[in-house]
């Protein structure tokens, strides 16, 4: 077998060889999930679509635009963007590590040999005192045959980086939609606040002119209507603070959407209910938070690529193989630079093994594995915090479901006892301080019935978003 043959033969044994990869292969954390919420009592598997738009169980047609909008325009999730660009592009630098490096090369060299070199040499292949010129162009390739894996353990720890940097793009928009559609739901809540209040001043006056007119007759004291008329204006005296609070809830809706934050305003004043969901919320089982939320998906992507680390400090531990090689054109004449016998090439298999460094190598193995720790215990916890999340929710939800039902009947017993109080005034059977106590509880009842119904929604919004659902929608 000739030379040329032999070395063939070597480098493509060392790339059959390359199958295999130093350090611990990733393998998914099991992790221990109860087989249902504490909060209900079936648990039933869901579909993926039942969470892709669940913004839609309210029945809003301008909460659903909003969303369009906000998943086209808002700033956070065009940055998630680009920063996926960059993490693919990551990748795509360490698929190339494993590739070999071709140029093309071209040089023209002319050198003048020693006088005092007697004889031709390797470092003086002319003769003493000669100048000569060498024509050379081609292809120059090297590559660095990837033995043990490390290339290998660099491109899977870039792809589960660029992994993880798209669950980080899905978790802006998870977290998008749940506070765009809180921020909505508020602000109708705002909305129905000074309605209930502007309801509750428009009886207060009446009830002032009711004592204007008890007094002119003589039936009652001036005291009645300086205090009807104090009850009007401390409920005239809440309104601006609740007014305030539209504002603000209508300029961060435009933030979210990537706008000014008044370019909503003329659109969102304009008073509407609050939205209701039509139907119970989904909650699947535990275990689908695993495959769902982003924050969790993103976290195994962590823990794989700190895994796929470990494999590529080890293999600083091991040789490194290398072949570079030319095929071109060689001649000292230029017009024989085209000719048949200019061909040439060369190959050069290489190896390197580090020696006094062995010592830091180790310790990069052991902060690697002291990352996989880290990435594994940060896995864990964004699991248990996913699983409280939804219980919190589940619990805060069905909470302010019964609250809401009591509010609801305290309002009626609240209505009832402000008309009961006014006929009794009326008929002097009762003094003015029943009917005030009866307005009074009535205001605040219909004020904590209101934010109760606001709560409603929002938590259920809470509670798709700690389900992880909506980044399914622009897949």
């Amino acid at each position: 077998m000739t030379g040329r043959g032999r070395i063939f033969i070597a480098a493509l044994l060392l790339a059959l060889i390359s199958g295999c990869a130093v350090g611990p292969d990733y393998v998914r954390p099991d992790a221990l999930l109860p087989p249902k919420w504490d909060a209900v009592d079936i648990a039933k598997p869901s579909r993926a679509d039942d969470y892709a738009r669940w913004w839609k169980t309210f029945n809003d047609p301008l909460l659903d635009r909003l969303v369009r909008e906000a998943l086209e325009s808002n700033l956070d999730i065009r940055l998630a963007k680009v920063r996926l660009l960059d993490a693919r592009a990551r990748l795509a630098i360490a698929y190339g590590a494993g590739l070999p490096d071709v140029n093309i090369s071209g040089s023209l060299t002319r050198a003048r040999s020693s006088s005092n070199v007697t004889g031709r040499t390797v470092e003086s292949p002319s003769a003493a005192g000669a100048e000569t010129d060498l024509y050379k162009a081609g292809f120059d390739a090297q590559w660095e045959i990837d033995v043990f894996g490390g290339v290998r353990r660099s491109v899977e720890a870039a792809r589960a980086n660029s992994d993880a940097t798209v669950e980080d793009g899905r978790a802006v928009m998870v977290s998008l939609l749940g506070e765009l559609a809180r921020n909505y739901i508020e602000l109708r809540g705002i909305q129905r606040q000074i309605a209930i209040a502007g309801e509750n001043l428009r009886l207060e006056k009446e009830t002032h002119e009711l004592t204007k007119v008890r007094f002119n007759a003589g039936l009652v004291s001036g005291l009645d209507g300086a205090r009807a008329e104090a009850q009007a204006a401390e409920t005239a005296s809440r309104i601006p603070a609740i007014e305030s609070s539209v504002k603000r809830a209508i300029y961060r809706i435009g933030v979210l959407l990537g706008r000014e934050p008044e370019a909503l305003t003329a659109e969102l004043s304009v008073p509407s209910a609050i939205p209701a969901a039509a139907r119970e919320p989904l909650t699947g089982l535990p275990s689908e938070l695993l495959l769902r939320r982003p924050d969790i998906r993103r976290a195994e992507k962590r823990l794989a690529a700190a895994t796929a680390e470990i494999g590529v400090a080890e293999a600083d531990l091991f040789p490194r193989f290398d072949l570079t090689a030319f095929l071109g054109l060689q001649s000292s004449r230029a017009p024989d630079f085209f000719t048949h016998g200019s061909r040439a090439w060369s190959v050069s298999p290489g190896i390197t093994l580090p020696l006094l460094g062995r010592g830091s190598i180790r310790a990069n193995i052991d902060a690697r594995k002291a990352g996989r720790e880290e990435a594994f215990l940060i896995y864990r916890s964004t699991v248990l915090s996913a699983l409280e999340d939804v219980e919190n929710s589940l619990n805060a939800y069905y909470s302010e479901l019964k609250r809401r039902e009591a509010l609801k009947q305290e309002v009626e017993a609240g209505e009832l006892a402000v008309s009961l109080s006014n006929e009794r005034y009326i008929k002097g059977l009762s003094g003015f301080l029943d009917v005030l106590d009866a307005e009074r509880s009535l205001y605040s009842a219909r004020s904590r019935l209101s934010q109760s119904e606001t709560n409603v929604s929002t938590n259920m919004v809470a509670l798709y978003k700690a389900l992880g659902g909506g980044w399914e929608t622009s897949e």
